[in-house]
């Protein structure tokens, strides 16, 4: 049976995640802690929480590499990675999470990220067919038609956040659900600048109380 969350629960896990508590992640349990730079914890009833960029090294790492120069092209085993082009930073980034989770023998039943985090949980959505909730997602891949059976991820960006809408030439994974703050000042990309706006989303019947 397929696990049904909160989006307003999703938000507090992708906001916490950056701060985590007596190893609890909003009032969840952390199983297990990754290891290496790309920070994500697997919680208890396998919730996958993925951390956005937090040092200069992300962004060089990860962020700043879409096409891979200087690397070996990665590619996304199994059918959901035919046809499609992947961004090689955000690609490495699954890969060294996928590393840990095969370590600790762990399949993942919900995925939860925030920027860098929602990249890669876009990915992995994709990848293991398990539902997704995405905050401020970057583009991932190009490929002119995106599958189906692919729309498993729920992607929330507001209007005014740059992030969702780069890198040009990509493009997302899912369902999208854009928040429309129409003319606003200022980059408006961390988690204490969507959190406020999804209980309006929500009731305006713009976001869904529950995913999927």
């Amino acid at each position: 049976m397929t696990r049904r969350l909160s989006v307003l629960t999703a938000a507090k896990i992708a906001d916490e995640t950056y701060r985590p508590s007596r190893g609890r992640i909003a009032g969840y349990r952390i199983l297990s802690t990754s290891k290496g730079h790309a920070t994500a914890y697997l919680l208890e009833g396998d919730i996958l929480t993925i951390k956005g960029s937090d040092s200069a090294y992300d962004y060089i790492r990860y962020n700043l590499r879409p096409l891979g120069i200087g690397f070996k092209k990665l590619t996304l085993k199994g059918k959901m990675g035919q046809g499609a082009d992947w961004h090689q930073g955000f690609l490495a980034h699954v890969a060294e999470i996928q590393t840990w989770l095969i370590r600790i023998r762990r399949r993942p039943k919900y995925i939860i990220g925030h920027s860098l985090g929602a990249a890669s949980a876009q990915v992995f959505s994709a990848a293991l067919q398990v539902p997704a909730i995405c905050f401020a997602p970057p583009r991932v891949c190009r490929q002119n038609k995106i599958p189906g059976q692919w729309n498993r991820c729920l992607l929330i960006a507001r209007t005014d956040d740059i992030v969702p809408q780069i890198p040009e030439g990509y493009q997302h994974i899912g369902r999208s659900t854009p928040i429309d703050m129409g003319r606003v000042l200022g980059h408006k990309h961390k988690m204490k600048h969507y959190i406020p706006q999804l209980p309006k989303q929500i009731n305006r019947g713009k976001i869904p109380s529950k995913w999927p």
